[in-house]
């Protein structure tokens, strides 16, 4: 299910913008300003924000850097009048994902949005694919480090720490204990020895 944010002032067009989309299976959060619009990034995971580039308390802009920073995988279209096109063009800039002007039909609306999400879908298969890369990467650089003889050495695999045994790579809770760290899944450094803890 499409999770879609919709942030305008006019009430009568978020509420037919929702009525559609619900009856298109989307799963729709509405707001008519953007201190609303930011409780509810908060609170729910989006996979779609459409936000009006005029708002009472902010610019439509503003906001998209709002989501940007806190779902970065999700994708924003911009709604605007026609005395708005060049900001709503500025937001591409920044970002967004495409602009609509208002009044849009609700099929052009339904498209956009589904063209967004396949975006949105692309970038987290390349970020998941990124770091199953990084992963076996970082395989190779330890049984490398078997193959020439050096055991003991230290890895970081983002706040994991490991050290190379006989057996091979042995995750090291000390040493994490000992650095306050406790991440996972992207390689954050390949230290050979530890630096800077």
């Amino acid at each position: 299910m499409i999770r879609v944010l919709i942030v305008d002032d006019e009430h009568q067009l978020v509420e037919a913008f929702k009525k559609k989309l619900a009856k298109e299976g989307f799963q729709v959060f509405t707001a008519l300003n953007g201190r609303e619009a930011i409780s509810i990034m908060k609170d729910n995971e989006l996979d779609i924000g459409l936000f009006d580039i005029k708002l009472p308390d902010m610019d439509g802009v503003e906001l998209l850097g709002k989501l940007r920073e806190m779902q970065p995988t999700s994708e924003v279209v911009m709604l605007t009048g026609y005395a708005s096109v060049d900001t709503a063009i500025r937001s591409m800039k920044l970002g967004a994902y495409d602009y609509l002007t208002k009044p849009c039909k609700l099929s052009e609306l339904h498209n956009v949005i589904l063209k967004a999400y396949e975006k949105k879908q692309l970038k987290e298969k390349t970020i998941v694919l990124a770091e199953q890369l990084q992963r076996v990467e970082l395989t190779r650089q330890f049984y490398r480090r078997e193959q020439r003889g050096q055991r003991g050495q230290e890895v970081c695999f983002h706040g994991e720490y490991f050290r190379c045994t006989r057996s091979g790579p042995r995750r090291d809770r000390h040493r994490e204990r000992a650095c306050g760290k406790g991440y996972s899944w992207a390689i954050e450094a390949f230290r050979e020895p530890f630096c800077g803890h």
